[in-house]
């Protein structure tokens, strides 16, 4: 959902999780990618590749983010690098 090279996918049971990062202030930037998760099922029976998806879930409780790291044994997702708000910027 924005044009920021940057992503970090991480994937976790069937799903996949992604984040994008990209320069504050950057007027080709979306700060507010969020967290997509995509169910990496849909990809089996593709009938007509190539084929564009969405993403199952869109969290938007932050914007963008450097890392997604998961806990395999939890489940647990942790965002890394984050900015929530102007208020609330993630990292030092």
């Amino acid at each position: 959902t924005t044009s920021s090279p940057w992503r970090d996918v991480k994937v976790y049971k069937d799903h996949a999780f992604i984040v994008a990062d990209c320069s504050f202030g950057d007027p080709t930037c979306n700060d507010d990618h969020g967290m997509q998760v995509f169910d990496l099922t849909r990809l089996r029976n593709v009938p007509n590749p190539p084929e564009t998806f969405t993403a199952d879930t869109h969290f938007t409780e932050f914007g963008k983010a450097h890392n997604i790291v998961i806990n395999q044994d939890s489940g647990y997702a942790y965002i890394v690098g984050a900015n929530r708000s102007s208020t609330y910027a993630g990292g030092p």
